[in-house]
């Protein structure tokens, strides 16, 4: 007789509740019973739940603050939470989930009619949920005014407040913010981007897949732009199908996209483009260059890369730089400052706007020549010293 495997209750309060974007991870489960949904409920305890940046929601682990959360409750056999852990971007410290295994106790459960048979017919049962990261909860708590929700709703529009907490909150000391010395704000005023860029920039792409670590197509290269969780395998869009996905690839050790791909969700006016592999494509951050090439007479206005004529930028990340509102500033301040010299902003001034303005995340330095080591060219060749001689027998 075998044994049934272990299962967890597990209580979804967001975008995993039916008829929200990311059910479909739980709809995958069902289908496959690693996961049964058991009804709706609600917390017994007051909770603060949040609406953060994007619109996601965020359930703060201060029990006794705000309302009784309404959500959904499943039971999800234990090897499946992987799956879940991914999507909700364990590894990258945006959620939380203590995990009952290992003694915390659970969010208490009640689903209004005192006769749940699954709770010894008390009506309360203890289920896992996943937090925000307790490394900025109380901030964010603060941020929203102390005020929470008691239900996740699509209706919901989040405040202003809300909209100025950047990623460097949610994953703190863990990647760089592009722009040093640039407001985050810069990034969505206005609503000028769309809110996947800053995240698709600074994501790390051609990694292993945690989730899918054994298969061999494990290397992440897709990227959801409806759930903006991180690099995706081809596996993992399986939990994506009716979202935006898209491919990045690599030239040159940098990261690019087809311009057929990225030019539907966004204007690319002005970032110079490339064709390789007979697909016209776009680099998404910044490409150091040591020296300007001879005859340059165009280059991008925030890294000094050689371009074209017709173009400003030389990558997505450039231009969402230098369509800032403080870059611009910032050039018309060296402009004025330095208008009777030569190199107000090609010598000195220049380099001071490569230390400031940096890309979403760092770029494949240039390689590093050892010229010690280096095999030098060989001198001009001699006659061999037997050549003139002429042996007669």
């Amino acid at each position: 007789m075998s044994t049934p495997s272990p299962r967890l209750f597990t209580f979804t309060y967001g975008t995993l509740k039916q008829g929200f974007s990311n059910h479909t991870l739980m709809q995958d489960l069902m289908q496959t019973r690693d996961a049964t949904f058991v009804s709706t409920c609600r917390t017994t305890e007051n909770y603060p739940l949040v609406c953060g940046p994007y619109q996601v929601s965020f359930l703060l682990k201060m029990a006794g603050s705000g309302h009784p959360v309404m959500g959904e409750r499943y039971v999800v056999l234990i090897s499946s939470l992987v799956r879940l852990d991914e999507l909700e971007g364990i590894s990258r410290g945006h959620y939380e989930r203590p995990s009952n295994l290992l003694g915390h106790p659970g969010v208490e459960l009640d689903n209004g009619d005192g006769d749940d048979k699954l709770c010894g017919g008390k009506g309360v049962m203890c289920a896992e949920a996943y937090y925000v990261h307790r490394s900025y909860a109380a901030k964010m708590w603060k941020r929203n005014g102390m005020k929470g929700l008691n239900v996740y709703s699509k209706r919901k529009k989040p405040k202003d407040d809300d909209q100025k907490l950047t990623i460097r909150e949610i994953n703190p000391k863990s990647r760089r913010i592009m722009g040093g010395g640039l407001d985050d704000d810069d990034g969505v005023e206005n609503n000028k981007w769309p809110l996947w860029l800053r995240p698709l920039l600074q994501t790390r792409f051609f990694v292993q897949c945690k989730v899918h670590a054994d298969s061999h197509k494990s290397e992440c290269n897709m990227y959801c732009l409806d759930c903006m969780n991180g690099a995706l395998c081809s596996l993992c869009l399986g939990s994506h199908r009716d979202h935006r996905a898209i491919q990045i690839r690599r030239s040159s050790y940098h990261d690019v996209i087809r311009v057929s791909e990225i030019q539907k969700y966004l204007d690319i006016t002005g970032v110079q483009t490339y064709i390789i592999n007979s697909a016209r494509i776009v680099f998404l951050n910044e490409r150091p260059q040591p020296r300007p090439g001879k005859g340059v007479t165009n280059t991008c206005q925030v890294c000094e890369r050689s371009l074209l004529d017709s173009f400003s930028f030389c990558s997505l990340g450039c231009k969402v730089v230098g369509t800032s509102k403080n870059f611009r500033k910032r050039k018309m301040c060296m402009d004025t400052d330095g208008s009777d010299t030569e190199g107000s902003l090609n010598g000195i001034s220049n380099g001071y706007v490569k230390s400031r303005i940096q890309s979403f995340s760092p770029s494949t330095p240039p390689p590093t020549v050892n010229y010690r080591t280096a095999k030098r060219r060989k001198g001009v060749p001699h006659r061999s010293p037997m050549g003139g001689l002429i042996i007669e027998y």
